[in-house]
């Protein structure tokens, strides 16, 4: 939307981002809900621990997969298409 309307871009990304965040925090009370339902109390820091391990270790690989495949694609003059496919599978993966 920035793009869009650059006059009124500052105003429309901040905008943006609390709506963003407004519409994550609905669904904190439920996921709360869900992980005191199914998980025992003394098996919340050893799930969470694993949940964080996985987590960092995925967000490290494709970080680096996404800068080989930024690097593979401005070797051939088409760095916008190795961006868009960042972006469209960080989309999918959201």
């Amino acid at each position: 939307l920035p793009l869009l309307w650059p006059e009124h871009g500052p105003w429309l990304l901040i905008a943006g981002v609390a709506v963003y965040f407004t519409c994550t925090n609905f669904t904190s009370p439920a996921w709360n809900s869900l992980i005191t339902e199914f998980l025992d109390p003394n098996e919340r820091g050893a799930y969470f621990a694993k949940r964080s391990r996985v987590v960092a270790i995925t967000s490290l690989l494709m970080l680096c997969l996404a800068g080989a495949l930024l690097s593979l694609f401005e070797k051939l003059n088409l760095l916008w298409i190795g961006f868009t496919i960042i972006f469209l599978t960080a989309g999918l993966g959201r």
